[in-house]
């Protein structure tokens, strides 16, 4: 929803006196009602399973270093649902951005914080600093090169669909043993290993350490796990949609080009989400 300011100049003439009224129409103001007008998608996303805890409307001045004048004005909704293991679960959404979004910002961050403290976490390499950076990835076509931008309407339109009954994504039965089969997801795993003398690769004890724990990680995820995998920039390696690969074409070691990787991933996908 684009904000859009429309002044209305007005010319008053009283007497021999002209005055000049201005006035603004923020486009601000959110007024659509989302949870009425996505009802259906969330019945098929909860599998009728949710239930409206509260609706509040906002105003906001300011959101940390952005100020708004005037005020944004909008509506958020709380509900609550029960998910796949039958815990009762949060969902908020408001009406001030596209629907689909709201969803994939509340799917993808569940889902990490799970694998990262079921797996990551057991890494620990001797007395140096490791520093790990892992991020999971819902495939959005932004890194596509531009022999490949026709891609990305397809990735759209594929994200968009989330906010359709259709289309939705069925958090009822999503867990993060099957979440690589329901949503074209990929990890980007970093993994810097400093000593006192530099940089340095784990020895075989360590890189068995690694390699194990994602082995489990594909195993649990029912070897449909993709991930690109970087250690001190020196060595990498790859799973695409559960196979172990030890370099993709394209790539050179140690470097995670995602322009090339998610071609692989986009084209891993062909015939399973598009």
């Amino acid at each position: 929803m684009r904000r859009v300011i429309i002044t209305v100049v007005s010319l008053i003439v009283i007497g021999s006196i002209t005055i000049v009224s201005i006035t603004a129409f923020n486009r601000n103001t959110y007024r659509t009602n989302f949870l009425q007008r996505y009802y259906d998608t969330l019945n098929a996303m909860f599998d009728n399973g949710w239930e409206l805890i509260a609706a509040q409307n906002h105003v906001i001045s300011e959101d940390g270093l952005i100020r708004y004048n005037p005020p944004l004005r909008l509506t958020s909704w709380l509900i609550e649902y029960v998910n796949s293991n039958g815990d009762i679960q949060e969902f908020r959404f408001n009406n001030s951005r596209d629907f689909h979004q709201q969803i994939e910002l509340h799917v993808i961050p569940l889902l990490q914080n799970y694998f990262i403290n079921n797996f990551f976490t057991d890494i620990d390499i001797c007395h140096d600093t490791l520093i790990l950076n892992t991020q999971l990835n819902l495939l959005q076509g932004n890194h596509f090169s531009d022999s490949h931008r026709h891609w990305f309407p397809i990735v759209h339109d594929y994200r968009t669909r989330f906010a359709t009954p259709d289309g939705a994504i069925r958090l009822s039965q999503l867990t993060p043993a099957n979440a690589f089969e329901m949503l074209p997801l990929y990890f980007c795993v970093i993994i810097h290993v400093r000593s006192e003398d530099g940089q340095r690769l784990p020895n075989d004890v360590e890189m068995e350490k690694i390699h194990d724990i994602l082995e489990r990680l594909n195993d649990f995820t029912n070897y449909a796990m993709t991930a690109s995998i970087v250690i001190n920039q020196s060595r990498s390696w790859f799973y695409i949609r559960g196979e172990y690969v030890s370099d993709l074409e394209g790539m050179r070691p140690g470097l995670t080009d995602r322009t090339i990787f998610e071609t692989h991933v986009f084209e891993s996908n062909l015939g399973v989400f598009w």
